[in-house]
């Protein structure tokens, strides 16, 4: 990933924006997502921090013993996990979805008389896939990151007492989180650091890790929540016949952290239903991508009104 270094381009929109009344509505809505990232990101951060902990907790260093001495994990534990992802998914992230969803919808269509649904079976249908889909995931992305490990110390590699108290508090992270955090403290271990202190450093370096993880999550999640209901509220908008035709044109952050993937998306604009090249119909299209999508009214001429 390359990020771009030149002027500032958010100065550049600003002063478009003052001419273009496209570029100012990008501007707003771009500015719509940043604050509510900046509102609501630390409360699903700090609840996905607490569910790691809690299974974390809820699992003994005796259980752990078992499983790295068998190699494997037992499969209560992989059903507990799926089902606290799910229930955080339904109790806690899924009204955070819908907030964001009214927040894109009244920056994307600002029509005298437009009431946003936010209980349309097509929002309903989103959020039970994309609330099922995430739950596997994550369940799937920490049971291949512990399964690493447990089979590591199943070959003998380490200890299996001495991993059964380091294995605990890496619940909640990604393989490559994991690796990492066993690359830093087998560094320790090899300048000479005893074991605990390592171990200590190591941990240390693991809550950076899942503070990182957590908020890559929780920005993700919420900006792929304000896409899909700016799309929504269009779409409701049209069938209410306040909006006609549209284009729909891709936005960046337009900061020095816009990637070379979502760079030359910049300002593209397709049709409604018609896919970005090389994305999906709305952004994200990586983790923590802070893109938007803009939608403008065209004439029967496809002409932008």
């Amino acid at each position: 990933m390359t990020l771009y270094y030149g002027p500032a381009r958010g100065h550049l929109r600003v002063v478009k924006a003052m001419r273009d009344p496209a570029a100012a509505k990008a501007s707003a809505v771009l500015d719509a997502l940043r604050s509510f990232l900046k509102t609501e990101e630390p409360t699903v951060m700090r609840w996905l921090r607490s569910l790691w902990e809690v299974q974390q907790n809820a699992v003994t260093y005796g259980q752990i013993r078992d499983d790295i001495l068998q190699g494997t994990l037992t499969i209560d534990l992989l059903k507990q996990w799926q089902e606290d992802y799910a229930r955080f998914v339904t109790e806690k992230l899924a009204p955070k979805w819908r907030e964001a969803m009214q927040a894109a919808a009244r920056e994307q269509v600002k029509k005298d008389g437009f009431q946003f649904d936010l209980t349309t079976p097509e929002i309903d249908r989103w959020i039970e896939e994309h609330g099922t889909e995430l739950a596997v995931d994550l369940t799937e992305a920490q049971h291949t990151a512990l399964k690493v490990v447990i089979e590591q110390a199943a070959h003998g590699q380490y200890g299996p007492d001495e991993l059964a108290r380091v294995i605990r508090p890496l619940i909640g992270m990604t393989e490559r989180n994991i690796k990492a955090c066993e690359r830093y403290y087998e560094s320790l271990r090899a300048e000479g650091m005893k074991a605990d202190q390592a171990r200590e450093r190591a941990m240390n370096y693991a809550a950076n890790a899942h503070r990182y993880r957590a908020q890559n999550i929780a920005r993700t999640e919420l900006a792929s929540a304000f896409n899909h209901g700016a799309d929504a509220a269009i779409r409701q908008a049209q069938a209410q016949g306040y909006i006609g035709k549209v284009k729909k044109r891709w936005v960046t952050a337009e900061d020095e952290r816009v990637c070379d993937y979502c760079g030359p998306l910049d300002g593209v604009a397709v049709d409604h239903d018609d896919d970005f090249p090389g994305a999906d119909k709305v952004p994200p299209r990586h983790p923590s991508c802070r893109c938007v999508v803009v939608y403008e009214e065209v004439d029967e001429h496809g002409r932008s009104g």
